[in-house]
C-alpha cells in the first residue's frame, strides 16, 4: 500500500541520515557520470511478442508476470571507435525473421542502413556499419510498428584507465555497497565503480553516487538506471534454467562495448561478494599481466552463521563459516578481465554472469586464479530465501580461516590508508 511504502521510505531515510536524496552533505571528490540509454518495446496492445524456449509447457503465472516479452532493444549507442552503432536487446527466439526482414534508417540523413545480428542465449548485439557520420537516432520498423530510437555517446573515454568494478542492484542496504566498495578499493585499487539499478524504490541514485563518491580512492561513479524487468528462472526447460536473465546478461555487453574498452582492467563482483588477493597482487594487475588478459575467481558459499565474537563485526565481516560439505560450497565464477586485447573486439565475444562468452573454456581455465567469498546474509531474499539466521553446528560448520586471513590483510590495509588520510 502508499502508507506501506512511505512507511518503509521514512524507515530509510533514518538509517541513511545526511545522504538522503535533497539531504545529501557528504563530501563527494569522485566525477559522477550519468549516462541515460535507448530503448525500444512491442506495442503493448498489439499480439506480437517473444516467446520463451518450448512455448508450449506449463509454467507458473509468475513466470509469465517476469518474462520480458515485449524488448525488442535496451540500448544503442556508437562503438568506441565511432565506426558503428551497436543495439543491445534480448535474445530474438520466435522474432528473428522480424529482425532480419526490419526496416532501419539512419536519421536526419534518410540513409536506409543494414542491421548485423549476432544473438546468443541469453542477449542479442546488433550492429550498423554503414550508417553516415553524424546519425542522431534510427529509425526502426518491426512487424508494422515503427519505432525512433536515439543513438547513445560512447563513454569509454570517461573511464580511460581506471580499475572499474561493476554490478547490478536494487533496493541493498547502502551500507553493503559501500563496505563492498572499500574492499575492493584497499584490496585491489578499484577507482571506478559502475552500478546498474534495476529500479530500486528505497532510495535514489544520488544516495549512491554521494555514498560511494566519500570514498577515498574512488575516483568515478555511474551509476545507470536498468529499470526493466531481470528476468525470472524458467522451470521449463532443463539445462540453463536462469537463461531468461535477459536485462542483466545485456547489462554486461552494455558495460563492455559503451564504458569499459579503455579502462586498464574489469572486475565482476557482486554486492554479496568480496574478492580476495591470497596476498598478492590484485585482481587488476592480475589481469593485465596474464597471458589471455583473464583472471578466474573461485567462490565459496559463505552461511549465515556468526560467532559470538564476531556478532559485532560489520556487514561481511560477522560471517565467516562455510557448510563443510564441498559440494554445497562451491558456488559458480566470476572474473577479471582485460578489455584492451585484440581478441575483445570480436562482437561475438560477450562477457556475462560466470563466464566470458565467445572465446574458448580453455582461457578461464588456464587464466589465474583468485578466491572470493559469497555471502548468503548480504542479500534481500530477492531471489530465493538465502538470508535465514542458522546456529554454529560445529558438524556442519567450518571455519573459513583464509577469509580470516583475507579480513586480517584488509584491515591492516585501511590503518595504512587512514594514515597516510
Amino acid at each position: 500500500s502508499k502508507r506501506c511504502r512511505e512507511r518503509s521510505w521514512q524507515l530509510w531515510k533514518r538509517r541513511l541520515g545526511a545522504c538522503c536524496v535533497g539531504e545529501t552533505h557528504l563530501s563527494t571528490t569522485a566525477h559522477i557520470l550519468r549516462i541515460g540509454h535507448s530503448s525500444a518495446f512491442l506495442d503493448e496492445s498489439l499480439p506480437l511478442r517473444r516467446e520463451p524456449r518450448a512455448p508450449k509447457r506449463q509454467r507458473p503465472a509468475k513466470f509469465w508476470q517476469q518474462f520480458e516479452d515485449r524488448a525488442l532493444f535496451y540500448d544503442c549507442f556508437w562503438s568506441e571507435d565511432g565506426n558503428a552503432i551497436i543495439l543491445l536487446s534480448p535474445p530474438p527466439r520466435n522474432l528473428l525473421d522480424h529482425y532480419r526482414t526490419a526496416q532501419v534508417l539512419a536519421q536526419p540523413s534518410g540513409t536506409p542502413v543494414k542491421l548485423s545480428l549476432h544473438p546468443a542465449r541469453s542477449t542479442m548485439v546488433s550492429v550498423v556499419t554503414d550508417a553516415p557520420q553524424g546519425t542522431e537516432s534510427l529509425v526502426f520498423t518491426i512487424g508494422g510498428q515503427r519505432h525512433v530510437i536515439d543513438v547513445q555517446p560512447n563513454h569509454c573515454d570517461a573511464l580511460a584507465g581506471r580499475r572499474l568494478l561493476f554490478t547490478m542492484n536494487k533496493d541493498n542496504d547502502p551500507q553493503w555497497i559501500e563496505a563492498w566498495v572499500r574492499w575492493h578499493v584497499t584490496m585491489h585499487g578499484t577507482d571506478a565503480v559502475v552500478i546498474f539499478d534495476n529500479g530500486s524504490t528505497l532510495y535514489e541514485p544520488q544516495v549512491l553516487e554521494e555514498r560511494i563518491g566519500a570514498i577515498e580512492g574512488v575516483k568515478t561513479v555511474c551509476v545507470v538506471s536498468w529499470p526493466y524487468r531481470y528476468g525470472p528462472h524458467d522451470p521449463g526447460v532443463v539445462f540453463h534454467r536462469y537463461w531468461a536473465n535477459f536485462l542483466q546478461v545485456s547489462s554486461y555487453t552494455m558495460l563492455f562495448r559503451r564504458l569499459a574498452r579503455r579502462c586498464e582492467a574489469v572486475l565482476n563482483c557482486d554486492i554479496d561478494e568480496l574478492i580476495g588477493n591470497d596476498g598478492g597482487p590484485g585482481a587488476y594487475e592480475r589481469a593485465v599481466d596474464s597471458p589471455d588478459g583473464i583472471v578466474t575467481c573461485k567462490g565459496t558459499w559463505v552461511e549465515c552463521v556468526t560467532d559470538p565474537a564476531e556478532t559485532d563485526q560489520p556487514n561481511h565481516f560477522a560471517y565467516r563459516y562455510r557448510d563443510k560439505n564441498p559440494l554445497k560450497a562451491i558456488c559458480a565464477n566470476k572474473w577479471a578481465l582485460d578489455p584492451s586485447r585484440a581478441w575483445c573486439d570480436d562482437l561475438d565475444v560477450m562477457p556475462s554472469v560466470h563466464r566470458i562468452y565467445g572465446i574458448s573454456k580453455s582461457k578461464g581455465r588456464a587464466a589465474p586464479k583468485l578466491p572470493f567469498w559469497h555471502f548468503k546474509a548480504i542479500n534481500t531474499n530477492w531471489k530465493t530465501n538465502r538470508r535465514r539466521a542458522d546456529n554454529f553446528d560445529p558438524s556442519r560448520h567450518r571455519r573459513l580461516f583464509d577469509l580470516d586471513g583475507e579480513i586480517a590483510q584488509y584491515l591492516e590495509r585501511s590503518k595504512t590508508i587512514g594514515r597516510k588520510g
